[in-house]
């Protein structure tokens, strides 16, 4: 479910109005392809275990295409830490869980990533905090921009134990993309930056 107001957009886990014993999970895709650049979005995580709120770009079998993807997810068991990692050609593994500076189903966080050919970087409220400079494990395929809010009650080791306790919402303040070449489109991003950050502990830029 998916609701636009107050400038922002929210997604829903929620009961489905008709079949109350089914749960509507929710997702927001671009129709757009993007390639190399860097990927930004403020959002504000679901609460709840068992819960998934993420900010990534795919592509995959649904496209006619190999599976690619960059993540950013975070995970309702812990709210206070975000897993980035990647897929190239369906392969994963490449999971590293980065710690933030408060649960971020409390407030807003700025997380970002800046791909290019021959490295991958991950920031997280300005801060750079995974950088991938092997070749094999960058994706190569232009993908869709997703937003997606989804509980299950199957994948207990990684998301945690859910049960449903009413309905749960991400936020998503703003989203953009910088192709590489450009930069500082409008304040606040990223390649705003002179300089790269270096690696440090991840705060959050602000609570609501």
């Amino acid at each position: 479910m998916i609701k636009i107001a107050g400038g922002f957009a929210s997604l829903m886990l929620a009961k489905d109005t008709v079949d109350q014993k089914a749960l509507l999970c929710a997702e927001i895709q671009t129709k757009q392809r993007y390639g190399f650049g860097t990927y930004e979005a403020r959002i504000k995580a679901a609460t709840g275990s068992g819960l998934n709120s993420a900010f990534f770009s795919y592509i995959g079998p649904a496209d006619q295409e190999e599976h690619d993807e960059i993540d950013f997810e975070v995970l309702g068991k812990n709210s206070a830490a975000v897993q980035v990692n990647q897929y190239v050609k369906a392969k994963g593994g490449n999971e590293k869980l980065v710690s933030l500076a408060g649960p971020a189903d409390e407030g807003f966080n700025h997380f970002a990533f800046t791909w290019e050919p021959s490295r991958l970087r991950f920031f997280v409220n300005g801060l750079l905090v995974n950088e991938v400079t092997d070749t094999l494990r960058i994706p190569t395929a232009r993908q869709k921009i997703f937003f997606s809010l989804w509980g299950t009650d199957t994948l207990t080791g990684w998301m945690g134990p859910f049960a449903y306790k009413g309905p749960a919402i991400m936020q998503v303040d703003w989203v953009s993309f910088t192709a590489t070449g450009e930069r500082c489109l409008f304040a606040g991003s990223l390649t705003c930056n002179g300089a790269i950050p270096v690696s440090a502990p991840a705060k959050p830029q602000e609570n609501l």
